[in-house]
């Protein structure tokens, strides 16, 4: 078994490396974020420290305050009666950050995307009392997951089945990184994890250890992997506004196409708007139905708030300068990797917002500090940035401000839509869309034959062991409460269709007007986020497998025989902002014509060749790179003898020139074939990266 997992390790380790399409915040920023714009919508200021957040009171605010603060917190508490777990914390600690035992709300948020496929896997999953925990997975089996996921970016999270967690493990691991201050130093907690024990009383651990890692997530869900390299509905296409389209022809982005019938478009914009119109659409009809069936109102409202906090992972990673500059559509996972990492930490440039509109209050300092004196721009970051910089970085501070205002503003629309009117009409009415699965006819007697006939079956929900349905209680009462998750917008497209635009823009455009844009150097009508301030993060990428053409001439020294070398091969590129190098392996032809008259001389071979090309000025280029091959020397003539075995080794350098799926450049060869004595090469080299 130590041996196993010594020869696991590393090689899950290489390939979460190459192969892992980032997220953008981790668990930890995700529940801070949601917990400060929480705070922020109920009528709280944000803390300027990077002590953990503190429970607020309603009764702290004054007057009218504190009643909006009251309705708003009961509003925000419908989501755990519809949860109905004994996994959701109890009410008196629901809006309050990381309690110990249970999830918050502001878990909800971090529990989407990479811990849930959609908001039905989200309940079925962590908060179902019925689940029996899984047992955890070998390295091994998890490392063969990961491999068998590494093309997996254009395939929807609800393409994965799912199994159980274990939740009491999750909990302890992630509530002992929550308890510390940013930034964060090696140090955790043992035992009790309640959050308000202060930074001196933490005890000494693992250099390191420092935030929530991937490795620890796998051993409590062993899932995780294979949803989080299912990461393109993480990142948002390129935009100068929330209604522009990424190039022309294209759906809006909260149209985009859906790539099965339980999940938005793969952006991160699609995702948002999907699950906050069907919060919307939700609520609309929570309310028509208030007065003759309350406690139905009361389930759909429930429904609603829980499809809110879903959707809030996405307009949180829509701020994270990581998932802001890569183009998710046209590079591969390791490119998203290489260029998401390097983006969070360097920071992209984006225009500064309308802060008196958005916050005239000023309780955003950071934010209304940066853009004072009529600042055109500000820099924003990302993912593990703010827990290992801190709040008192200014570049984590802003970026963690606009993401918890995004939070709250969210939270406020949703809130204050109106309950009657030509919009809440709209959105109820979604119910009858023409083709599209009911949203909202629950029958209190509803069967598990009535569930499987809705197509939440197996793997189109991302639900393990479809002929059993475990997970669901065992007396059926609750599937309704799956029915109202899983149901929403099956026809997404002809769902937004019945919203006019004037009543779309009132559901979404309150909230995705404000999201950063990036700086470009053309004009705000057409720009493109991948140019410009930022563009130079796209330009020196290179990851992912490659296919490379070489040709060039070639001189053998012991026969005076020039020629010329053809190679076609295919290989790893790593990128070079993880690891500058390539490796790759294909068949290579060489062919030399003697200068004397002799046409015995004449040389002419094939062989397969391993390659590896380190990088060692990754901006410009340059590499060294050497090469082992064995073969064939093949006769000109019949009479000459038959093929020979061949074996060569050549050592080289050169230059390329890179974008973000192809190389273009030279290199030199020089070394010694057995057969052929010593032979310098010098090549055109042309490499692409599939897209």
């Amino acid at each position: 078994m130590a041996l196993s997992r010594a020869i696991a390790l590393p090689l899950i380790a290489t390939f979460v490396l190459v192969a892992f399409p980032a997220r953008a915040f981790d668990y930890v920023e995700h529940t801070r974020i949601t917990q400060a714009g929480i705070d922020l919508f109920l009528g709280f200021g944000i803390s300027a420290d990077g002590a953990p957040p503190k429970a607020r009171a309603c009764a702290d605010l004054a007057g009218n305050q504190a009643k909006t603060c009251e309705s708003r917190r009961a509003w925000l508490d419908s989501a755990r009666t519809e949860l109905g777990s004994s996994h959701a914390c109890p009410s008196s600690s629901f809006l309050s950050y990381a309690p110990a035992g249970c999830f918050a709300a502001s878990d909800i948020p971090a529990l989407a995307g990479d811990n849930s496929a959609n908001p039905m896997t989200l309940k079925w999953r962590w908060f179902n009392d019925a689940l029996v925990p899984q047992d955890q997975r070998s390295s091994f089996a998890i490392g063969v997951s990961l491999v068998a996921g590494l093309a997996r970016k254009d395939h929807g999270p609800d393409t994965t089945a799912l199994g159980p967690p274990e939740v009491s493990g999750f909990l302890q691991y992630v509530r002992r990184h929550q308890s510390r201050r940013w930034p964060t130093v090696p140090s955790c907690r043992e035992g009790d994890w309640d959050p308000t024990i202060g930074q001196a009383n933490l005890i000494a651990c693992a250099a390191g250890d420092t935030a929530v890692s991937d490795f620890d997530f796998m051993r409590y869900d062993s899932d995780y992997g294979t949803l989080s390299e299912r990461g393109r509905p993480h990142f948002r296409p390129a935009t100068c506004a929330w209604s522009s389209r990424p190039r022309a022809g294209a759906p809006a982005f909260f149209e985009a196409p859906r790539y099965s019938d339980t999940a938005p478009g793969l952006n991160a914009f699609a995702w948002y708007a999907d699950y906050h119109v069907g919060a919307a659409a939700m609520q609309a009809y929570s309310r028509t139905i208030a007065t003759c069936r309350p406690e139905e109102s009361k389930a759909w409202l429930g429904a609603a708030v829980v499809f809110e906090l879903y959707a809030l992972h996405f307009i949180e990673d829509a701020v994270a300068s990581g998932h802001m500059q890569a183009n998710a559509e046209a590079a591969t996972n390791a490119q998203l990797n290489a260029i998401h990492e390097a983006a969070n930490v360097d920071g992209v440039v984006v225009r500064c917002p309308n802060i008196e509109q958005f916050d005239p209050d000023k309780s955003l300092h950071a934010l209304h500090e940066a853009c004072a004196n009529g600042e055109r721009t500000i820099r924003v970051h990302g993912d593990h940035v703010l827990v290992r910089q801190g709040l008192a970085n200014p570049g984590a501070r802003v970026t963690f401000e606009w993401a918890a205002l995004l939070v709250a503003k969210s939270l406020r629309n949703l809130y204050e839509l109106p309950s009657d009117g030509d919009l809440a009409r709209a959105l109820s009415n979604l119910k009858t869309a023409d083709g599209a699965r009911t949203v909202v006819e629950i029958d209190d007697e509803v069967s598990r034959e009535e569930i499987n006939d809705l197509g939440l079956r197996g793997r189109r929900i991302g639900l393990s062991n479809p002929t059993e349905l475990n997970g669901f209680r065992a007396d059926a009462s609750d599937l309704p409460g799956y029915r109202r998750l899983a149901a929403w917008g099956v026809d997404h497209a002809r769902a937004h269709r019945m919203l006019l635009k004037s009543q779309r823009a009132a559901v979404l455009e309150p909230v995705m007007q404000f999201l950063p844009v990036p700086e470009s150097d053309t004009s705000y009508a057409t720009c493109d986020a991948y140019d410009g301030a930022n563009g130079r993060m796209l330009q020196q990428d290179f990851g992912g497998l490659f296919f490379e053409v070489a040709a060039g001439p070639a001189y053998h020294f012991d026969s005076s025989a020039p020629g010329a070398r053809v190679r076609i091969g295919t290989g790893i590129a790593i990128p070079p902002r993880i690891f500058p190098a390539q490796v790759q392996a294909g068949l290579q032809w060489d062919s030399s014509i003697s200068t004397d008259a002799s046409p015995s001389t004449d040389r002419h071979g094939a062989q397969i060749y391993v390659d590896y090309r380190q990088f060692f000025a990754v901006e410009m280029g340059f590499f060294l790179e050497g090469q082992a091959g064995a073969g064939l020397r093949i006769p000109t003539k019949s009479s000459e003898g038959s093929a020979e075995p061949r074996a060569t080794w050549a050592l080289g350098g050169g230059y390329l020139w890179r974008w973000p799926h192809r190389q273009v450049g030279f290199q030199l060869l020089g070394g010694f074939d057995p057969a052929g004595g010593f032979a310098p090469a010098a090549a055109f080299v042309y490499s692409e990266v599939p897209h």
